[in-house]
């Protein structure tokens, strides 16, 4: 009998043919690791599915219609087998292939722990260095304010995508939301390692979103939250994002 994952990581997909098997490789590339690949494919029309295909058994995936990414994350935790849960958009990809030991160890050392967070490398779309990105301590106040938590660098045990559901109208800031329910139900674990790469790109969603759309999903999580950006709010956010970026 295979042995049974200890990681399941779910890769919502559509039309990123050129980068999804990077996505794909930093998974099952990682060292001692046992690791299950849960591709949930929109209906690409690039040619994704034929490289989903060449995977074989080695992954797991469907490709149909959905309603979006959230629908998409959904239908792949529940197909999940693993104890600790990742969430990988088809372009972006884990920072080296040891992270999941790492991972691993870090829930290992702190066995009360809900989730771990950790760094962030942002990548052109050649898989260039732009910059880095490494979190704050945890708090839902600042998490209000700046997105430090995103599906690429936090991996859940598996109780916690069992009670908190992707929300599926949202299409932009579905990843933040999401993380903020979930941060105020659950324990969080930082750590100061780079665990993932955001691939910044001129095909990828949060570019080619409608600004108006993305200020509407940002009143519909604001309101959820009982957040108020006011005056006094966003001095705060200012100077959070400030120290985020000067203690890097």
């Amino acid at each position: 009998m295979p042995e049974p994952p200890v990681f399941s990581v779910v890769i919502p997909s559509l039309n990123q043919g050129p980068y999804i098997s990077t996505a794909i490789d930093s998974v099952l590339g990682q060292a001692a690791v046992p690791a299950e690949v849960i591709v949930i494919d929109g209906g690409s029309s690039d040619g994704t599915v034929e490289v989903l295909r060449q995977y074989g058994d080695r992954i797991t995936y469907i490709s149909e219609q959905d309603s979006g990414q959230g629908d998409a994350v959904n239908k792949g935790f529940a197909m999940c087998h693993g104890s600790i849960i990742g969430w990988l958009n088809a372009d972006d990809y884990y920072y080296d292939l040891n992270t999941f030991t790492y991972v691993a160890d870090c829930f290992a050392s702190h066995p009360a722990a809900d989730a771990v967070y950790g760094g962030l490398a942002f990548v052109d779309r050649a898989g260039g260095l732009l910059h880095l990105r490494y979190p704050p301590s945890h708090s839902i106040r600042k998490l209000t304010r700046i997105a430090y938590l995103g599906n690429t660098n936090v991996f859940l045990r598996k109780r916690v995508i069992k009670s908190v559901p992707v929300r599926a109208d949202l299409h932009y800031v579905l990843d933040h939301e999401f993380l903020l329910r979930v941060a105020s139900s659950y324990s969080f674990v930082r750590s100061r390692r780079l665990l993932g790469c955001f691939r910044v790109h001129e095909k990828q969603k949060t570019q080619t979103i409608a600004e108006d759309h993305k200020n509407k999903e940002r009143q519909i999580r604001n309101a959820a939250q009982g957040v108020r950006p006011d005056l006094l709010y966003r001095v705060i956010t200012v100077l959070y994002r400030v120290q985020f970026r000067i203690l890097q």
